[in-house]
């Protein structure tokens, strides 16, 4: 039986190392699995389109490369970057009929959480209450439509909580965007009610082929109004739903990431969902689940492979 061989695209720079979870990911798949996972850094691509009718040919560290040889390729891109100009390398896979999780449009389209909202409203799904405003005068009428505060403020790029404002009062929040349109004018903001609780924490649920696969609770640490591991919030495993279980799915299904984090509120009326995420963090989850004896770096591994395996049967 031929090796399954999987491209693992990180966006990391040449001169930096790949993270620890590529570097176990890659050794639990050759050596459980028997799965070739290749670390591959976006900063050693360089793409050549030529004046002729020449196919635009992809070189690594200088030499020809053929994405086709690989079954799968796994995108691990930065998400903070409005622009998608990263992903002329998936684009090539997905050229060379290799499935990419995430799929490239599927992934910019996630990359701006605005529009995520937008088509999960759209979908009659439950998401944050949003206000967008173009102009200061507006300020006052998008807050009388939220409601009392605090208010959440956030772009709409960006990850890991960064670029995320908690306003208490107006006058906080009209404060805010007076700064950040000094520094950029054109700068688009989402103003959203603060739905936590006293102890901010959400939940993060992961899904694997519009599947769930496991989830967990973030809880932010002591004086913090941000759920995120990369800030310090604590997590902690919980079991979805069936309501829960039942908006995911969706969520998943309507944005086409075949590897969605869904981060969601549970509220006295239900989930409200915050946001979807195309590249979503395994460490703090699989710090949770570690806990617990279950190794999800593990568990990915079996799921690329499996996935793999009935694309490329399905290819046939």
């Amino acid at each position: 039986m031929s090796t399954i061989s999987v491209a693992l695209i990180s966006s990391l720079p040449s001169e930096e190392n790949p993270l620890d979870f590529h570097y176990q990911l890659q050794k639990i798949g050759y050596e459980k699995y028997g799965m070739k996972v290749d670390l591959l850094k976006n900063g050693e691509f360089v793409y050549s389109i030529k004046e002729n009718q020449e196919k635009p040919k992809l070189y690594y560290s200088q030499k020809p490369f053929d994405p086709g040889e690989y079954n799968l390729a796994l995108a691990r891109l930065a998400i903070k970057a409005a622009h998608g100009g990263d992903h002329y390398v998936l684009r090539e896979f997905q050229n060379s009929q290799v499935p990419v999780i995430n799929p490239c449009d599927a992934l910019l389209k996630a990359k701006d959480k605005l529009h995520t909202l937008q088509r999960l409203s759209i979908a009659g799904l439950p998401v944050t209450p949003t206000a967008v405003i173009r102009k200061r005068e507006e300020i006052g009428f998008a807050l009388s439509l939220l409601g009392k505060p605090p208010y959440i403020i956030k772009s709409p790029f960006g990850s890991g909580g960064s670029s995320v404002l908690q306003a208490s009062t107006s006058a906080q929040v009209f404060a805010i965007f007076d700064y950040a349109w000094h520094i950029d004018r054109n700068e688009i903001l989402l103003i959203q009610s603060y739905l936590g609780e006293e102890t901010a924490q959400d939940v993060r649920s992961l899904y694997f082929n519009y599947k769930p696969w496991r989830a967990m609770v973030r809880q932010a640490s002591q004086g913090e109004f941000r759920a995120n591991v990369k800030i310090g919030a604590n997590t902690e495993i919980t079991m979805l739903t069936q309501e829960e279980q039942n908006i995911c799915y969706r969520a998943a299904r309507e944005t086409g990431l075949v590897l969605a984090g869904i981060d969601f509120l549970r509220t006295n009326h239900g989930p409200v969902i915050l946001e979807v995420n195309g590249c979503p963090g395994l460490m703090g989850i699989a710090s949770a689940y570690q806990r617990q004896n279950i190794d999800i770096i593990d568990e990915f591994a079996l799921l690329l492979l499996e996935y793999a395996k009935n694309t490329k049967t399905a290819s046939r």
